[in-house]
């Protein structure tokens, strides 16, 4: 479960970099910067990379850290609503899949 929040944090601040990024990148050349601004895409880019990174480590350690230590696990009732808003997130998106098919 925490794995799955923190690839989604993941997910937001991909999206945010990769946002910011473009709008940078795509400004005109100033006096500053007579070139453009596209170096700012890949500068944003590689903040991408390392941050993901940088989860898949922290995902890694905790995960091996667990099965090492011979932690416990400790039940929580949000266990359980979570697991429930996942099964209905996860059945809503099929009658649209089917319905997509059926239009082509």
């Amino acid at each position: 479960m925490i794995a799955d929040g923190l690839n989604s944090a993941g997910d937001v601040f991909s999206s945010l970099m990769t946002l910011i990024g473009s709008r940078l990148s795509s400004k005109p050349g100033d006096e500053d910067h007579p070139y453009g601004h596209g170096k700012a895409e890949s500068v944003f880019s590689l903040v991408i990379s390392m941050s993901l990174l940088v989860v898949a480590y922290v995902i890694f350690r905790n995960g091996f850290n667990a099965l090492t230590l011979h932690q416990t696990f400790l039940f929580s009732p949000w266990l359980v609503v979570v697991r429930f808003g996942y099964y209905n997130n996860e059945a809503r998106p099929l009658p649209v899949r089917r319905q997509s098919r059926q239009d082509l």
